[in-house]
C-alpha cells in the first residue's frame, strides 16, 4: 500500500542537532522533498536558560534577544522548516515569540558558532544527555527510541470482566440511593486501577 505524507514532525533544536541525530533526520526528510514540521524547538523548556555563563555570552551578542529566541532564530536557518509548533503558557512568553518572528532572522554564521558553542558546553553539563521516547503503534505495540518493541500489556482488556460485572450492578442499584453511590465508587476504582497500571507502565518504559 502507498502512503503519502504532507509533512513530516520532528523532535528538532539546536542542541538534538548533534545529540539525537537530529540533522540526519531533517536531511533524510529534505531529500524525500518533505517539509519539516517542528516540535519541542525549546527542548520542553529545557533551553529556556542554558545556565548564567552561557546565558550571559548570548545576551552580550544579542541584548535584545531572549534565550529561547535563538533557539527560534536557529530553526530560522533551516530553509526546509515549514512549521513551528511552541507551547506558550504565558502572555509574556507569547509576545517574546510574536516579536521574534516578526523579525524571522536567521543567524550568521558567527551567531551559529557561538549558540553551537553554549550548547556544546551546556550539553557536558547535563547528567544524562539523551532523551527516551515511546512510539504507539496502530496494532497495540510501542517501539522505544532504542528499537525495542514491547507488547501492549492489555491492562483494560484484563479488567473488562470485572467492570462489566460491576457496571451491572451499577445498572440494578436505584440512581441516587446509598448503594448505587458505593457501586459507582467501586465502578470508579476499576477505571482507577487500569489508568493508574498505564502510568506506571508508560513510566517504566520512558525510563528504560
Amino acid at each position: 500500500m502507498l502512503i503519502c505524507f504532507e509533512f513530516v514532525q520532528i523532535q528538532l533544536n539546536y542542541l538534538d542537532w548533534t545529540m539525537q541525530d537530529a540533522k540526519r533526520q531533517y536531511e533524510i526528510i529534505t531529500e524525500h522533498d518533505l517539509p519539516v514540521w517542528v516540535m519541542e524547538p525549546v527542548r520542553g523548556g529545557k533551553l529556556v536558560s542554558l545556565g548564567n555563563k552561557y546565558d550571559s555570552i548570548l545576551k552580550k551578542a544579542k541584548p535584545d534577544w531572549s534565550i529561547p529566541a535563538w533557539a527560534f532564530h536557529w530553526l530560522l536557518g533551516l530553509d526546509n522548516v515549514t512549521m513551528i509548533l511552541s507551547g506558550m503558557s504565558t502572555m509574556e512568553q507569547i509576545g517574546d515569540n510574536v516579536a521574534t518572528f516578526q523579525t524571522k532572522e536567521a543567524l550568521t554564521r558567527e551567531e551559529n558558532m557561538l549558540l553551537m558553542n553554549a550548547a556544546a558546553g551546556y550539553q557536558s553539563k547535563l547528567a544524562v544527555p539523551c532523551t527516551a521516547w515511546v512510539m504507539y503503534a496502530m496494532h497495540g505495540m510501542a517501539v522505544l527510541s532504542t528499537g525495542e518493541k514491547c507488547e501492549n500489556p492489555g491492562y483494560y482488556r484484563q479488567a473488562q470482566k470485572r467492570l462489566a460485572r460491576e457496571q451491572r450492578k451499577l445498572s440494578h442499584c436505584r440512581k441516587g440511593s446509598r448503594n448505587y453511590q458505593k457501586q459507582k465508587r467501586k465502578v470508579a476504582r476499576c477505571h482507577e486501577k487500569v489508568r493508574n497500571q498505564r502510568k506506571d507502565y508508560h513510566h517504566k518504559l520512558s525510563f528504560r
